[in-house]
């Protein structure tokens, strides 16, 4: 294990009193998550928390963090490690990594950490953890919806599942829905949204554009790409939906659009990252997101803060993001036609899109990296203050 990302003297700054707080990842390759957390627990730490991450991976990490990091070293044993790992992982996804935790332990064990985040990954470790650490404070971080938990990924081990959400210290969520069902498993549970990642810009959409943006990963049942098929093909002469992403449905979704003869009207552009995102965004005039759920969208929130008009489906996480359709067009859930209409009210209509573009730049800076951080400093405050006083 070595740390890495700050000089050792940067690990002097935090007097004795100061509550030592660990974040948890299990890898910093491409996701959501692990963007997140980066930004999260570096936010914190250059605001004078003594914060640092923890990284069960071995791989090469594609997200740089202002916090110290605590790596995994690639040796002959770690490397028989990762790949029975993987193997693991391709036989049953939803498995608690035994690897991930095991090295959670050894950190914890070795460290006296006062408060640790933990990711969904280890979320099944939660009663476990606080049995050996029981003076721990422990905050399990949902990053996707409730149903989605209880009734899809873990519809087999709900009891397990809400065990360890009842055994830990608090539950941070990211929108209202998640946080009142919850509620019902633990009462300290926390509204924190996710910031915005994306670097400011002075540039905004070109709302003259023919172009409808689709960013995220290439899933189709998730984020509901047969409706986009469906979509396209209503699309009027000239429209077309210019696709940003890679996943484990790139092939179906590509033969999808062949199929489908919509070439013409689907551009997949791949993954796509820092300038090459931003242009994707600032070269469209709608940005359409069909998912079925989605733990916050991030990406919906990038839109609206270069002035792209949102157009979704009326689920817990984009009510949250557009606060009840106030700053974005909301579908009824699942409903294709419904995602039409109000797609073709854009399309027809500029007036309409500079009105939901102004709408979503004010909206956006409400999930500035500075407003979400002091949100997380007021949530872990209440500790950092009774070590003071007890000083």
């Amino acid at each position: 294990m070595t740390n890495v990302g700050k000089p050792a003297w940067e690990y002097q700054r935090f007097s004795q009193n100061s509550q030592k707080i660990l974040f948890t990842v299990s890898n910093l390759q491409i996701g959501g998550i692990q963007r997140v957390t980066s930004v999260i627990a570096g936010s914190l730490y250059n605001e004078g928390l003594n914060v640092t991450l923890l990284n069960t991976s071995f791989r090469e990490s594609k997200y740089e963090t202002l916090c110290p990091v605590i790596n995994s070293a690639l040796t002959p044993v770690t490397f028989v490690e990762r790949s029975f790992r993987h193997l693991v992982e391709k036989i049953i996804p939803n498995l608690l990594n035994p690897f991930c935790v095991s090295k959670l332990y050894k950190v914890l064990k070795t460290n006296s950490y006062d408060t640790v985040i933990l990711n969904p990954e280890f979320l099944f470790a939660t009663a476990h953890i606080k049995k050996r650490f029981p003076h721990l404070r422990v905050l399990l971080w949902m990053h996707n919806n409730f149903d989605i938990y209880m009734n899809k990924y873990f519809v087999d081990q709900q009891t397990e599942l809400c065990e360890n959400v009842n055994a830990a210290d608090g539950v941070i969520c990211l929108e209202e829905y998640t946080l009142q069902r919850w509620s019902q498993y633990n009462q300290n549970c926390y509204l924190v949204h996710n910031p915005l990642t994306i670097q400011p810009s002075t540039q905004s959409a070109n709302l003259d554009s023919k172009t409808i943006a689709f960013a995220g990963r290439l899933e189709i049942e998730q984020k509901g790409l047969d409706y986009l098929i469906a979509v396209a093909k209503s699309l009027p002469d000239g429209w077309k939906i210019a696709v940003a992403g890679s996943g484990n449905d790139a092939k179906e979704f590509t033969e999808l659009v062949r199929v489908n003869d919509l070439s013409g009207k689907i551009i997949l552009k791949g993954a796509l990252f820092g300038s090459d995102l931003l242009r994707h965004y600032l070269n469209s005039s709608i940005f359409i997101l069909p998912s079925r759920w989605e733990g916050f969208s991030l990406v919906s929130v990038e839109a609206m803060s270069l002035g792209l008009p949102v157009v979704a489906f009326d689920t817990p996480a984009l009510r949250e993001v557009t606060e009840n359709g106030q700053f974005g067009l909301l579908a009824k859930s699942g409903n294709v036609q419904s995602l039409v209409e109000q797609i073709s009210k854009l399309t027809v209509s500029r007036e309409l899109r500079e009105k939901y573009a102004r709408l979503g730049i004010s909206r956006s800076a409400f999930f500035s990296v500075s407003a979400i951080t002091a949100v997380w400093e007021r949530l872990l405050m209440p500790l950092q203050e009774s070590r003071t006083n007890e000083s």
